[in-house]
């Protein structure tokens, strides 16, 4: 039976996540993709225009949905006639990314691609980044400056890459805290990683302003 074009699309960005996950974004090829994917390079060229276009595409499916239920949760907290508190904010932009730790395909994407990002940061990601994170960074800048009038908006910036780093680093690598501990911590339960990370990220976007009335450093 001939393949759909969404089942060629979807075969087409699985091989693009694995082979820049595995090679790097200059290191993947298309021909690799298509070998991968079992079709040929029309196919990537009719649903993607290019390699460029492939990875933006293979960012989006995973980091759109990610930012989307942030937004709408967001939404509902800021719909409610009481303002939103400073736990709630950090779960909905924290928790919709900490999802992904549920599902395989979502852990399988953070181990891989996740992994590959925070250590291969070449000029084609960047654009990308900003569209995607554009929205995302303004209202959640917002609605933390709301919960922590104690900070400048630079310092609200600063906390937030922070949160994200922390986050990322806590997923990517299940199994190195593992080892560290000596066995106490699993990274792999789920709940446990997210209660012990949202208070910790909770813990430094509250801390005290590094910038002293007079705006230098104390």
């Amino acid at each position: 039976m001939p393949m759909t074009d969404m089942t060629t699309k979807e075969r087409i960005l699985d091989a693009g996540e694995a082979l820049i996950a595995a090679e790097g974004f200059d290191g993947a090829t298309l021909r690799q993709v298509t070998s991968a994917a079992g079709v040929n390079l029309a196919a990537v060229n009719y649903h993607f225009g290019n390699k460029e276009g492939l990875l933006r595409a293979v960012l989006a499916r995973r980091i759109g949905p990610i930012n989307s239920e942030r937004i709408a949760a967001l939404d509902r907290l800021e719909a409610r006639a009481t303002p939103p508190t400073l736990a709630e904010v950090t779960q909905a932009f924290l928790l919709p990314m900490l999802a992904m730790h549920h599902d395989e395909k979502g852990r399988a994407f953070i181990r891989r691609l996740l992994g590959r990002f925070l250590t291969d940061q070449g000029a084609e990601w960047l654009p990308f980044f900003i569209e995607q994170f554009k929205e995302v960074k303004e209202r959640f800048a917002a609605a933390f400056r709301a919960c922590l009038p104690h900070l400048t908006p630079i310092e609200i910036v600063w906390r937030m890459h922070f949160a994200i780093g922390a986050a990322a680093h806590a997923l990517a690598d299940e199994t190195r805290l593992e080892v560290i501990s000596g066995g106490m911590c699993n990274a792999r339960d789920s709940e446990v990683l997210m209660r012990e990370l949202i208070q910790f990220i909770r813990g430094g976007l509250e801390a005290p302003s590094s910038v002293s009335e007079e705006g230098g450093a104390p």
